[in-house]
């Protein structure tokens, strides 16, 4: 994952930029949470080695209920599932990359609320 959400000016939204190396490509989701509804709208998309890059999907809607995608780009397709559990994003991911079959695999993403920091530092 490359970092901790951003959060920006409006305290009930959660931006960020993620990017997951697995399978022998980079997944990326870039967006944003509004917190208070659990509502999601990001671009999901895949870097691709000496291809490139492609945008999979949009991903819009709420995190409760979950947001469901299929893909299909090049070499790879398959279906990603995102949802909140226990505070935290989540997506439960499946793909096909250069013809080998993968997942599912659920995947803890990013906290949707701030950790408690301890006082006894």
């Amino acid at each position: 994952i490359a970092g901790p959400p951003v959060y920006a000016e409006d305290s009930n939204r959660i931006d960020f930029d993620i990017e997951l190396p697995l399978w022998g490509v980079t997944w990326v989701l870039k967006g944003y949470v509004d917190k208070s509804t659990l509502e999601i709208d990001a671009a999901f998309s895949v870097k691709i080695p000496i291809i490139g890059s492609f945008q999979l999907a949009r991903v819009k809607g709420n995190l409760q209920d979950g947001v469901k995608v299929t893909f299909g780009v090049s070499v790879l397709h398959g279906d990603a599932r995102f949802y909140s559990s226990n505070g935290w994003l989540y997506v439960d991911l499946s793909a096909t990359v250069f013809g080998k079959v993968y997942g599912p695999i659920s995947i803890r993403l990013i906290p949707l609320f701030p950790l408690p920091v301890s006082q006894n530092v």
